[in-house]
């Protein structure tokens, strides 16, 4: 397995001249440049941003992570995998994510082969990928990295179903209710509240697998960012919005995680999860707007 791209990730990047600054020394001395978005500008950047990702988008609600996460690299030696497990580690510190302590049981994983196509048709027989992901898809993609989830609903306050007979209910309202969420059973909830869903959408697990061969040339550091994004959230394959770290393969893409990135986990891991979509939508949005009319 080549890894070439894992050896130059740490050669020192020197950051380069900042283009406002570009723009500034090239201007006529009487010529003032002026950065920025125009007012509402952002919000719409926002908005195209999380239809990329499949966020928020038509019924269905956000979900995140609430049991602690425990990361580990596979396929790379240990001095490596230490090295990416640190870096996940230190981004889901900063955007407030749940982070297990050392020694955990993994529930996130990232792995490295120059056989992607071999390892999914393995863990597709095995069962370990959900009915819900497009195994197809999932399996001749030619995209460097594929990824997939076991998510389930929850309590309002995370709290996971008791092992129950699938009775396969429909949820009604805000009534006593029974979720169907697969074989780990059923939620049985209770409450009138007018703004709670009484339930949310819960990450269990995470796999990430990184294709050697394709992200070949590719520094290793932001191959980490853009495995941790989609880990943390439940994004679409292939998404590619302009702005994120998710456009690393393209030619003008990201080389880390961006401002709007970092807004948006941060944003998903405080919002309250008990929400309608349309509700989840606009506190990420607000969120995200607000966040960079900070900077």
């Amino acid at each position: 397995m080549r890894l070439t791209f894992g050896l130059i990730l740490w050669a020192g990047l020197v950051p380069g001249l900042p283009v406002t600054a570009a723009l500034a020394q090239s201007a006529p001395a009487d010529t003032i440049v002026i950065t920025g978005d125009l007012p509402g500008h952002e919000r719409e950047q926002a908005q195209s941003y999380l239809k990329a990702l499949g966020i928020v988008v038509g019924e269905q609600q956000a979900s995140r992570w609430f049991d602690p996460i425990c990361p580990r690299a596979i396929g790379l030696s240990r001095e490596n995998s230490a090295i990416v497990e640190r870096q996940i580690r230190e981004i889901i510190r900063e955007v407030g994510a749940p982070l297990a302590k050392e020694g955990c049981t993994p529930n996130f994983a990232v792995s490295f082969t120059d056989g992607p196509e071999r390892v999914v048709r393995r863990i597709l027989k095995s069962g370990g990928v959900p009915n819900s992901v497009d195994a197809r898809a999932l399996e001749q993609t030619e995209a460097p990295v594929r990824w997939w989830y076991h998510t389930e609903f929850r309590t309002r306050d995370g709290t996971p179903a008791a092992d129950l007979p699938n009775v396969g209910a429909a949820m009604e309202g805000n009534n006593v209710t029974m979720l169907p969420i697969g074989r780990l059973g059923n939620l049985s909830l209770y409450g009138s509240s007018l703004t709670s869903t009484q339930a949310v959408r819960a990450i269990r697990s995470a796999t990430v697998v990184i294709d050697v061969r394709r992200a070949e040339g590719v520094r290793l550091k932001s191959i980490v960012d853009y495995a941790t994004l989609v880990g943390l959230a439940e994004i679409k394959l292939r998404a590619s919005p302009t702005g994120s770290i998710l456009s690393l393969f393209r030619q003008d893409g990201e080389r880390r995680l961006t401002r709007r990135d970092y807004a948006f986990l941060t944003a998903l891991y405080r919002m309250p999860m008990d929400r309608q979509t349309d509700q989840q939508r606009r506190a990420l949005l607000t969120a995200m707007t607000d966040a960079k009319s900070s900077n």
